[in-house]
């Protein structure tokens, strides 16, 4: 049976909702919708005002409540507290299975998602509890957070897992903004010093938002055994790459991916050689007909350069 409108004939319908009245005298915005879009959007469109983001959700199995709580200068903002969070899914080897789906699922008929785990009901509201006190104590401090609940099998213990802060360095290559976790820096630093007179490096792992032209580092793998290290050369070798590849998808749920390289200069400059452009230019060719990024990082006596088409 039809129902009929309340809206006079010939009156245009406008947004009743106003993002900005919305939010303007909010001081913390949660997101709880596990949507990776609402989340980067909350993070880095201005419009939503000051107010601190907090992102909760469950991990697939229903087994684990994941909270991301930015701090009230927003220097560690959620885009960047989400990508410290897939970095310690590939680094922490308590996170190795958090992300893996249940076994037990089923097949919805006319639904956006067909297939959906079967979590326990119970797990749920003990998770929501816990996620509702800590928004509210959280709230009082000034500090980010970024933390995991899980809750042990057999006998409803919770365990909790604090995951370090990490901060991040921007480059900015015309209008491309690129992100490296600081953790990744220390790594090529440290790499360099081992490695002594040869050239050696690494493979970039992370993330994009090719939209907003956003590009974040988080994760290198050092050089594969089968690499070339030279004075002023360096090839890097491409033993156990799949393995590694194959292992972060497991980790993270496909969510990073493989970024581009990095290299040292051992003495001097991080300026590029000739080669080391030519290098750029064709596999930044290569990943944009595939419609995907590459960075090329080089670091020496005077920092890390950085290159990067998305």
């Amino acid at each position: 049976r039809g129902v009929k409108s309340r809206v006079p004939e010939g009156v245009k319908l406008t947004r009743l909702f106003h993002k900005q009245r919305a939010f303007e005298n909010a001081d913390l915005i949660i997101d709880a919708s596990t949507s990776i879009a609402v989340e980067r959007n909350l993070a880095l469109d201005n419009s939503y005002g000051d107010a601190r983001r907090s992102s909760v959700f469950l991990n697939p199995k229903g087994t684990e409540l994941v909270l991301l709580y930015e701090d009230t200068e927003r220097k560690y903002r959620l885009d960047l507290l989400e990508m410290t969070y897939y970095r310690m899914l590939i680094v922490d080897e308590r996170l190795n299975d958090h992300l893996s789906v249940s076994e037990k699922q089923r097949t919805n008929s006319f639904s956006c998602r067909a297939e959906s785990s079967i979590i326990d009901y119970d797990n749920v509201g003990l998770l929501a509890s816990i996620a509702s006190q800590q928004l509210k104590k959280l709230y009082a401090s000034n500090d980010a957070k970024i933390a995991i609940w899980r809750i042990s099998a057999g006998n409803s213990v919770v365990d909790y897992i604090n995951i370090p802060l990490s901060d991040w360095q921007l480059f900015d290559i015309n209008g491309v903004k690129v992100y490296i976790i600081n953790d990744v820096i220390s790594i090529m630093k440290e790499q360099r010093l081992s490695s002594g007179t040869l050239e050696t490096g690494g493979v970039f792992f992370g993330c994009y938002d090719k939209d907003r032209q956003i590009i974040y580092v988080l994760h290198s793998h050092p050089a594969p055994i089968d690499s070339k290290h030279g004075p002023t050369s360096f090839v890097r070798g491409c033993n156990g790459l799949k393995e590694v590849q194959d292992s972060i998808n497991l980790k993270t749920y496909y969510q990073v991916r493989y970024l581009g390289e990095w290299h040292s200069h051992p003495s001097g400059s991080n300026t590029p050689s000739t080669l080391d452009k030519k290098q750029f230019d064709e596999m930044s060719t290569d990943h944009l007909l595939q419609n995907i990024p590459f960075v090329q990082a080089i670091i020496g006596d005077n920092g890390v350069y950085v290159n990067a088409l998305i």
